[in-house]
């Protein structure tokens, strides 16, 4: 059985519901709201071969607290010039509160069900200090993505693979030096029934070349794959196998062969926990 407590509501799911809330009656006054539909700002759809988690009620309410109901589509979380907004004519603006709101709001949704706005929400979240109008502008763009993608939903339990229903997926990409304004960026996806974890972030070491910069992101997704495995022996005795994609070749190359060179002597002491 899985019991989720959130303040005073519990969440819980497993063989032994009815008796589990016989229980739990016993001893405390508890109000039944049946099967689980709606929580934290997530409706929560129960199919047979999948749950679906999805938003659209609270990215509805996001859209007409900044009055962009009815803004025009886009298909893209930022806009094309955002990798240099330093280098754009800009202006400081007044409504800080407006600019930190959004990305609050942006980060919640990340957090949840939305891997897609993930690099979006962290590389804008740079500017908190300075937003400047520009940045609020790329900040609406992103809300205006929302309306076009306010459908999309996170879907925990499919798997068509059937040679994969034992396997832990990981995938990891890095940009380094493609932005002025950040120099970097990791991202990385896990996959297992469904998308389970993803992160988008600044490394917190500067890398002084492209193949350190992508050994990092991998060595990161490696120790997030580990901990979901160890949860799933823990709780369900299950032993998935792990694979981890990168499309850097360097990365291959010095995960897979660890000899010492002179230019990457420095990974062996941080970076060799793949």
């Amino acid at each position: 059985m899985w019991l989720l407590v959130h303040v005073a509501d519990l969440i819980f799911g497993g063989s032994w519901n009815e008796e589990f809330k016989a229980k739990i009656n016993q001893h405390f006054e508890m109000e039944d709201l049946g099967e689980i539909k709606y929580a934290l700002g997530i409706r929560i759809i129960q199919l047979e071969d999948y749950i679906s988690l999805i938003q659209d009620k609270f990215i509805k309410n996001i859209l007409e607290e900044f009055n962009l109901a009815n803004c025009h589509h886009t298909t893209s979380p930022l806009p094309g010039n955002s990798k240099s907004f330093k280098h754009l004519p800009s202006k400081s603006i007044n409504h800080l509160f407006n600019f930190h709101r959004a990305i609050g709001l942006l980060q919640y949704l990340v957090q949840c069900t939305r891997p897609d706005l993930a690099f979006a929400t962290s590389f804008l979240s740079q500017f908190l200090e300075d937003p400047k109008d520009i940045r609020f502008n790329a900040v609406k763009h992103v809300l205006s993505y929302l309306k076009s993608t306010k459908h999309y939903d996170l879907r925990l339990g499919q798997n068509s693979l059937k040679h994969q229903q034992n396997h832990i997926l990981g995938f990891t990409n890095s940009d380094w030096g493609g932005s002025k304004e950040s120099k970097s960026f990791s991202a990385s996806i896990i996959y297992y029934h469904g998308t389970l974890g993803w992160k988008s972030h600044k490394p917190k070491v500067v890398a002084l070349s492209s193949a350190k910069e992508e050994y990092n992101a991998p060595t990161e997704a490696t120790q997030d794959l580990l901990w979901i495995k160890n949860l799933l022996l823990e709780t369900t005795n299950l032993n998935p196998k792990l694979t981890l994609f990168t499309d850097n070749q360097s990365t291959i190359a010095i995960a897979s062969n660890h000899v010492y060179h002179h230019g990457t002597r420095q990974i062996n002491f941080r970076l060799h926990f793949i």
